[in-house]
């Protein structure tokens, strides 16, 4: 695997973006809509997983399944958000791992998912706290405990990458991102720049077929439910913690289904629609 200069790149533009005299709130605004104009479209390739791995009546199931688990979610915020944030964060951390290195075995797959979620915490516990506080009353437990899991955690992802030279530059970029920018920018460049395109690199290259107007189809509809969600929720003098509060509960809804749904495919020994078994594909590299 090579060097992800696109990371690079983009978290140059978050430096700059972090040392410009901009106000908190377009800050927020600003990264909250990065989030959901590119992240999104990784999401929203679900689509086309399910269309390739099931058909007929049996696609509408998974379908169905897909929308009530994203349902969930969401009730499980609205009933016990502090339950919810400790579950997401764990399940986010898992998911980003296995899905950014999928080549490195589980332990350090894990190691850089929870580098992600901690890192935060550790060079900005009290912007953390701010921001977790959009999602739970009990958010200082977190933000206190996350430090303790990062050291643990970078430490594991660093040592045990396969001596594999260009995860440990990117890991060390991750660290110097987070530590020098602030943690909502810092967490939509590692988003959109890392996770989601590499998810859709793989994910295109396993399904051999691109469907590339559907996917952002969809992600326009979906930003136009955020929207609608930001409207509803939205209270005069509250726009940044709105903002937060509905980009992630939004995210959080949409990753548990997404998180089982590329876990089940990618363990399925049935072939995908085009032909090639989702098994034997093999991961691809970023350029």
């Amino acid at each position: 695997m090579r060097l992800d200069l696109t990371f690079l790149c983009t978290g140059v533009l978050g430096l700059l973006a972090s040392a410009a005299p901009i106000g908190l709130h377009a800050v927020t605004i600003a990264a909250c809509a990065a989030i959901l104009l590119f992240g999104l479209p990784h999401g929203a390739y679900d689509a086309a997983i399910l269309q390739s791995r099931w058909q007929g009546h049996a696609r509408w199931f998974a379908v169905g399944g897909y929308l009530c688990l994203a349902g969930a979610t969401a009730a499980a915020w609205w009933t016990s958000p502090s339950v919810f944030l400790a579950v997401f964060l764990a399940l986010s951390a898992v998911h980003f791992g296995t899905s950014d290195w999928p080549e490195e075995n589980w332990v350090v797959a894990c190691a850089w998912g929870v580098s992600v979620i901690s890192l935060p915490a550790l060079f900005h516990p009290a912007t953390t706290e701010a921001l977790l506080s959009a999602l739970a009353p009990n958010a200082a437990l977190l933000t206190e405990a996350l430090p303790y899991a990062c050291g643990p955690a970078v430490a594991e992802a660093l040592l045990g990458a396969r001596l594999n030279t260009a995860l440990r530059l990117e890991l060390l970029a991750l660290v110097a991102l987070f530590w020098l920018c602030s943690p909502l920018i810092a967490f939509s460049v590692y988003f959109c720049a890392v996770h989601s395109r590499r998810h859709l690199h793989t994910w295109r290259a396993r399904l051999g077929h691109g469907p590339r107007r559907n996917v952002w189809a969809i992600s326009l509809m979906a930003i136009c439910a955020f929207a609608v969600a930001y409207l509803w929720v939205g209270q005069p003098g509250t726009l940044s913690s709105d903002a937060i509060r509905v980009t992630f509960v939004g995210l959080a809804a949409l990753t548990v289904p997404h998180m089982l749904l590329t876990w089940f495919v990618s363990r399925s020994r049935r072939p995908m629609e085009s032909g090639s078994p989702v098994m034997t594909a093999p991961a691809r590299s970023i350029p």
